[in-house]
């Protein structure tokens, strides 16, 4: 959602283009957890409203002072330090997690690791 807003009002095309190719990334992953909840009886959450509200309102404003590519890759990036340390909260509290969702999470892990470098490399342009 906020990835999807970032690539809306940034400056660059050539930017808004790779936050595209991320949220595909994001969308298989998604998809893989959506199929193993299911698999397992549950139904899986999406993000509320208000959530995505305040994702949009957060990039939206900070967009209006800058949406040059280097400040809506330090958007990306905080996002990703966000979810990560999400991510890591939930492996604590879960200790017994299935190893499918422990996969799923090193996954996650390694595909934001791989689109760090691409962001990062707009944090000096």
């Amino acid at each position: 959602n906020s990835l999807e807003c970032v690539a809306r009002k940034s400056a660059s095309l050539q930017f808004s283009g790779e936050v595209r190719r991320t949220i595909k990334e994001y969308e298989q992953i998604d998809k893989k957890a959506a199929r193993a909840i299911l698999t397992l009886g549950g139904k899986p959450k999406r993000i509320s409203k208000a959530m995505r509200m305040r994702d949009w309102w957060t990039v939206s404003v900070k967009a209006f002072f800058n949406n040059s590519p280097a400040a809506m890759a330090r958007i990306v990036l905080g996002g990703f330090d966000m979810g990560e340390n999400q991510l890591q909260g939930c492996e604590k509290a879960y200790p017994n997690a299935s190893e499918n969702a422990r996969q799923l999470v090193q996954e996650l892990f390694q595909m934001q690791d791989e689109q760090k470098s691409i962001y990062k490399r707009y944090l000096n342009a």
